[in-house]
């Protein structure tokens, strides 16, 4: 959030919008399971800003092809399933 402000104040064009949109899409997708809060605060903020084409990448090529497909909350799940079965 003081990154956007911090931006905002010295540069408010389409390009500045576009870094923070980027930027707060990949967070919300790091946050999606493990910080709900952090995703749902960061999704409100999302909703603040014009939308963007922004491709999210998630990890290797399987999980990236499995997120194009069925989306990536799901490739998410599925990663989270992975990592947490290894331990």
């Amino acid at each position: 959030m003081l990154k956007k402000k911090y931006l905002f104040e010295k540069n408010d064009t389409a390009a500045a919008k576009k870094a923070i949109f980027k930027l707060f899409t990949e967070l919300s997708t790091i946050c999606y399971l493990t910080a709900p809060g952090i995703y749902y605060n960061i999704q409100k903020e999302l909703k603040k800003l014009p939308r963007y084409k922004c491709k999210v990448v998630l990890g290797g090529r399987a999980l990236n092809i499995i997120s194009s497909i069925f989306g990536w909350r799901i490739a998410k799940r599925i990663q989270h399933l992975y990592y947490s079965n290894k331990k």
